[in-house]
């Protein structure tokens, strides 16, 4: 097994969508398939804490909201440092035993002002399964091979100086087949681009609404042709991968913050409270809208037939994805900006202050409240990325440490 992280991701993917095993074991991108922060793996610990089940803790050598991502048995992070926020870091470690296994630094180009909360880091890496696609709050945009070699860099904001506003920029780039595509909505600059992979060349650019936006764009394909959802404070459109042009738009309120989820042929959007659309070889078509499951900060959930919501609070509702009509309702409670892991029947929750907290989704329960079955606080600590799930272990990032979390002691 020793070369497991360079399996090709094309394989990665289609074995994901099959739920293999093999793959639930060795590859996490940003909050999993389809952006349904759902993993297949069954046998995390359910009991989280600095001293329990933890099998590493690694200290990072920056700041950052971005998730870790899993390739095989290595573990990617990016961070971010400096009096200017302009030192931008993307480390490797190994996921047996968190040894460092290669950091490479950089400067920013673009704007690196954020939120005293948030940090340059924000946005979360992707990969292709043989390169690692690091973009960061300044527009910044790195390619390295799985080893830590450049391949190619770009400064987005080079040719859009006016790019970014006053809390940072935390749209996730999205890559599939030789295509990389990152969503830059804000105030100034306001634009969405695809890129090719292999030369960092710009392949479409279409303009955007000029508001902040912090989703993350979601590729798909749809009767054999290659889809990207970009959500923003006014609307949702699809676009075609390969042009950039729109196959489908609907104007309402949307929520700038979570991201979309697919599950199956259909697309959770935070927009109008959760709107939901069905795609095939008839096109695009709305399904569903319920304002009474609009998404707080974190995105939704959905698996099994089942969709969750996150409210401010830490309110969580449990609904039917088909029909929208509310199952249960629980209290979590905290801030929280992470979106939570699906895994084995239960949602894995990090909170802003520092708790971890995991809820048991499946069973009917007399009081709703006996879900949270666990509950745990880590000192000092602040939680703003989303858990990844990979080699039967949870890894999760604060604002200074990397953690994994295992039932085995490496």
């Amino acid at each position: 097994m020793k070369n497991q992280y360079r399996i090709p991701f094309s394989v990665l993917m289609v074995a994901a969508f099959l739920q293999s095993p093999l793959v639930a074991q060795e590859f996490w991108a940003f909050r999993g398939l389809n952006g349904g922060s759902v993993s297949a793996e069954q046998g995390l610990p359910v009991e989280i804490g600095p001293n329990q089940n933890l099998a590493w803790k690694i200290e990072l050598p920056g700041r950052g909201p971005s998730s870790p991502i899993v390739v095989g048995d290595r573990v990617f992070v990016t961070s971010s440092g400096g009096p200017k926020e302009d030192q931008l870091f993307i480390s490797c470690f190994a996921v047996r035993d968190g040894a460092l296994i290669w950091q490479r630094r950089f400067l920013a180009t673009g704007r690196c002002f954020c939120h005293p909360l948030s940090a340059n880091a924000a946005p979360t890496p992707c990969t292709d399964g043989e390169s690692i696609f690091a973009f960061f709050s300044s527009n910044d945009l790195f390619c390295l091979d799985l080893d830590g070699n450049l391949k190619w860099c770009r400064g987005l904001a080079v040719d859009h100086p006016k790019a970014g506003h006053d809390t940072g920029m935390s749209s996730s780039p999205a890559v599939q087949g030789d295509i990389l595509v990152c969503q830059v909505e804000n105030q100034g600059d306001s634009f969405a681009t695809a890129i090719d992979k292999r030369t960092g060349k710009t392949i479409w650019e279409i303009e955007r609404d000029k508001d902040a936006s912090w989703a993350s764009p979601l590729i798909f394909e749809m009767a054999n042709q290659r889809c990207c959802l970009l959500q923003s404070a006014a609307k949702a459109t699809i676009v075609n991968l390969e042009t950039g042009e729109t196959l489908w738009e609907k104007e309402g309120r949307g929520n700038p913050i979570p991201s979309s989820a697919i599950d199956l042929n259909r697309i959770y959007i935070p927009l109008d409270g959760l709107t939901v659309v069905e795609f095939g070889e008839d096109g695009i078509r709305e399904v569903m809208n319920s304002t009474k499951l609009a998404a707080g900060s974190q995105s939704n959930v959905v698996a099994n037939g089942m969709v969750y919501t996150f409210g401010r609070g830490g309110i969580v509702t449990c609904a039917s994805a088909a029909t929208g009509d509310e199952i249960w309702k629980t209290r979590v409670g905290g801030q929280h900006w992470t979106t939570p892991l699906l895994a084995g029947g239960h949602l894995y929750f990090f909170s802003q202050d520092g708790t971890a907290s995991v809820l048991q989704v499946t069973g009917d329960f007399q009081q709703q409240n006996d879900r949270l079955i666990h509950a745990e606080d880590f000192e000092d600590e602040v939680f703003l990325g989303s858990p990844a799930a990979a080699n039967g272990a949870l890894f999760m990032r604060s604002d200074r440490y990397l953690y994994k979390f295992s039932k085995d002691p490496v």
